[in-house]
């Protein structure tokens, strides 16, 4: 079995492109994982097709890659005061900080000057993905802890 540091020498961060469009839509099937990240995919394929080729567009979408298998994903979706980030990965990446790496990468690429992020108070592993990058708690509110950032 390989270690982490052999897992993580092998992913590769990058943004997405219009050739993505069938791998992002492959792992969106996954309602469940799709929905831990907020987003939520409507109905039929068609409809699924055109939001997907409009977020490859007008959001900044990169992929994490093991290979050449899409593994995670970070959305950044522009927002009034800024952008808005979500990620997911899937599990059995979880726990290895592939996912801090890689927001450390997509952070560094971003043509946003400030991100916010709200994520579940239950979920410490997003939490410390964003403080690990830098992101400050700004508001609790309910079952949500706001975060930003800014470069």
């Amino acid at each position: 079995m390989e270690n982490d540091q052999q897992a993580k020498s092998r992913l590769l961060t990058r943004r997405l492109t219009t050739s993505d469009e069938d791998a992002l839509i492959g792992i969106l099937q996954d309602r469940s994982l799709a929905a831990s990240a907020g987003l939520i995919l409507i109905g039929d394929q068609q409809t699924q097709r055109w939001v997907v080729q409009h977020w490859l567009t007008d959001a900044e979408l990169y992929g994490i890659y093991d290979r050449r298998r899409l593994v995670g994903l970070i959305a950044i979706f522009s927002v009034q005061q800024g952008g808005e980030i979500g990620y997911f990965i899937l599990p059995e990446y979880r726990h290895q900080h592939v996912m801090t790496n890689a927001v450390r990468i997509v952070l560094q690429q971003t043509r946003f000057e400030q991100l916010v992020a709200e994520v579940e108070k239950a979920n410490l592993a997003s939490q410390r993905v964003l403080i690990n990058n830098h992101f400050g708690d700004e508001d609790v509110s309910g079952q949500l802890v706001r975060f930003t950032w800014q470069k």
